[in-house]
């Protein structure tokens, strides 16, 4: 073969920032510096129509329907320009489904292999409703030549349903924050009445409950807020935090440098979302020997197994306050917790072994490389 042959990722970059725009960077960086056979060429698929902290329907169908045009004609383009022989496609489900179809049978008439990558952690309950969404996943899922996963628990409700084109392939540590971690660790105390909490600031993360439970406990004395939020949300929590709202700090938006060091800091990392795929923090929460408090979806429980963090119900203040009040008063078992944690995620996250893993579907029984 003259040239090597291409692989193309549509995938969002930053910004916005988020989960699979983070994975699309961390890939990105690590393959354009590896020895390889192929060439990785990307598309990106970030959202422009709107603030990714908006969650009114309305406005994600308008916006939704411009994004998918804008880069349906776009991969029309770079499939003729490019001519790549797998298409590697980034999924968050939901409305975006339709698109992903469409997507598919682009690519089938066209004879180019397909990978379409779920980046939720809902599978499981969409299969239990058995609605609009599950029919149109599993059409989605039998139009894609190969499935990835996040989590066990929808690799088995997948296999379960008859399908087996699927695989389980976790989020890598990118290793320019286990690099930046590194040369931040120091042996210090932790501020152990300080929690600390990474993503964006919405419902469904989990916020509104993590501030009650927060004021409710007299032994935490702050609750750092690191993410985009929208201005009415920021008000909510404060009315929600009534005399208590001193506690409550608003961060924003912060480079990997400050996170780390904020993680390096805080008494306990706190992510109680209602849903998940495989969420990055929780990883950079491990490596960064974090005392962990998260809620049992997606692959979270997963990450946190063997002592490695707490797992929660979400939506519950009540487990919440009880783990927060666990941590804070057994110091021997956060630095136990911490130091499992990093372990962990040091043996099963390298970055160098998940890209492996994503090659040997790109290139299955075929003789690209």
């Amino acid at each position: 073969m003259n040239s090597s042959p291409k692989v193309l990722l549509v995938s969002p970059l930053p910004p916005p920032v988020g989960g699979i725009a983070s994975w699309t960077v961390h890939m990105l960086s690590f393959i354009g510096k590896k020895e390889k056979d192929y060439e990785l060429v990307h598309l990106n698929s970030a959202i422009k129509n709107k603030r990714i902290t908006d969650k009114r329907i309305i406005n994600r169908i308008i916006n939704g329907s411009q994004d998918f045009f804008s880069q349906y004609n776009t991969l029309v383009k770079r499939v003729k320009k490019d001519k790549p022989v797998i298409v590697h496609i980034t999924s968050s489900a939901s409305l975006a489904l339709f698109k992903d179809y469409l997507f598919s049978r682009l690519l089938k008439r066209r004879d180019i292999r397909s990978v379409i990558h779920f980046r939720f952690g809902r599978i499981c309950e969409i299969k239990e409703k058995n609605n609009w969404e599950w029919l149109l996943l599993k059409a989605v899922i039998k139009a894609y030549d190969e499935v990835i996963v996040l989590d066990l628990k929808s690799y088995e409700c997948l296999f379960s349903s008859g399908i087996e084109n699927i695989n389980l392939v976790p989020n890598p540590i990118s290793n320019e924050f286990l690099n930046l971690v590194n040369k931040t660790r120091v042996i210090r105390e932790r501020n152990k009445d300080t929690i600390l909490f990474v993503g964006h600031v919405i419902d469904n993360k989990g916020v509104y409950e993590l501030v009650e439970a927060v004021c409710n406990l007299k032994t935490v004395q702050e609750l750092r807020l690191i993410g985009p939020y929208e201005f009415h949300v920021k008000e909510e929590l404060l009315k929600l935090a009534g005399k208590e709202q001193n506690k409550i700090k608003f961060i924003g938006v912060q480079p990997s440098e400050v996170i780390i060091k904020e993680m390096a800091i805080c008494g306990i990392f706190v992510l109680p979302s209602y849903s998940e795929g495989f969420p990055n923090v929780i990883l950079e929460a491990m490596v960064s020997s974090c005392p962990i408090i998260a809620t049992n979806v997606g692959a979270i429980p997963e990450m946190l197994k063997r002592n490695a963090g707490i797992c929660i119900p979400p939506k519950s203040v009540k487990e919440l306050q009880r783990a927060i009040e666990t941590l804070i008063n057994d110091p021997p078992l956060t630095k136990k917790m911490g130091e499992s944690a990093r372990r962990s995620a040091m043996n099963n996250y390298k970055i160098e072994s998940i890209v492996n893993q994503i090659e040997h579907i790109w290139f299955k029984n075929e003789d690209y490389v």
